[in-house]
């Protein structure tokens, strides 16, 4: 069986061999030298690779999301009853309480570095991201303050809640800064918290205790007094304004003044030092109703926008800003008053 095999074999092998050499020839063109193509391409191979490359850089670099270089390292809020004019370019309603939120920052910080911001009391949740917080932002760059202004608190006339807050502010291409504060009430006061009867079914709900324009509660307390600015002159040189606070729990002043085209109004600095005496331009101050002096003279500081200041706000406060300027919690705004050219 064998000997009978071999001669196929030899007989298969001799076809393949055949079938081998007459295989039509591959159509694949040689491979052209290196130097005949750069000949027909007219430009080296290397000048490619370095465009291909450059290319892929600028696609990484664009593919690179943005990260802001400042860091947030503190949270606050401030309690503010504001008059309707002080607040009117972020709101049109009839809302007198309102919370600003200020973050302490490190390095450079920039409006469009803000991402998105979550703050929660035990009566309201205020959620804001690039869109809906514009014309709130502000960015105190000399105190290194990132200010979110004027947040609307409440319903109807507004209710600020006292008791533990939860804040949270995010910056591009950061993880969010969190803090939990506990907010108390005016000059650290506590607020007294009542429990409701309990009905059949539910179980004893206890109250909130809030900041309102005009406490009618034993859960409420009554925001600082409306300061007056009773009148406004001027001359070439002075601006006099006549005032009077009448809220006993007031520790200090000052007036913002309104100066067309700028975006932030222009802080007079604190009427009251931190032994309590009257200092920049404050002739004499009290919390008991009195008519007070404040005289604004033209300087150096001032002259670039004191001839074009249109209107002015008084602004008193629970602490004393110089004393303590990191734990002003609570403040009222007055109704805007026209400076008289």
């Amino acid at each position: 069986m064998r000997k009978s095999l071999l001669p196929c074999i030899l007989f298969g092998l001799v076809i393949i061999a055949a079938g081998c050499k007459t295989a039509p020839a591959d159509k694949t063109p040689d491979p052209i030298p290196m130097e005949n193509t750069e000949e027909l391409s007219g430009k080296p191979q290397t000048t490619q690779a370095t465009d291909e490359s450059a290319t892929a850089q600028k696609q990484d670099t664009a593919e690179q999301p943005y990260t802001a270089s400042a860091k947030i390292t503190d949270i606050s809020l401030m309690i503010e009853q504001a008059d309707a004019s002080f607040v009117s370019k972020q709101h049109k309603g009839q809302g007198k309480m309102f919370v600003t939120m200020l973050a302490k920052y490190q390095g450079a910080l920039k409006v469009q570095d803000f991402q998105e911001a979550f703050f929660a009391s035990p009566a309201d949740v205020w959620s804001l991201d690039a869109a809906n917080a514009k014309g709130l932002i502000e960015i105190d760059k000399t105190d290194k303050l990132l200010l979110l202004k004027h947040l609307s608190a409440g319903e109807g006339e507004g209710a600020a809640a006292l008791g533990k807050w939860f804040a949270s502010i995010t910056l591009a291409g950061q993880k969010p800064f969190e803090k939990e504060l506990n907010v108390t009430g005016i000059g650290g006061q506590t607020v007294k918290v009542t429990t409701d009867k309990a009905v059949k079914g539910r179980t004893a709900k206890k109250s909130v205790p809030l900041i309102v324009p005009v406490a009618k509660a034993e859960n409420e307390q009554q925001a600082l007094a409306m300061p007056v600015i009773q009148s406004v002159s001027r001359d070439a040189d002075t601006i006099e304004i006549i005032f009077s606070i009448n809220d006993s729990r007031v520790k200090n002043a000052y007036f913002y003044f309104d100066v067309p085209g700028e975006e932030y109004y222009r802080d007079s600095g604190s009427m009251i030092d931190a032994t309590g005496k009257p200092v920049n331009g404050c002739r004499s101050f009290s919390t008991d109703g009195k008519k007070c002096q404040y005289v604004l003279r033209k300087d150096a500081t001032n002259k670039d926008w004191f001839g074009k200041a249109t209107q002015c706000f008084l602004v008193v406060s629970d602490v004393n800003r110089v004393a303590s300027p990191w734990e002003e919690r609570h403040r009222t705004i007055s109704a805007a008053s026209r400076i008289a050219k």
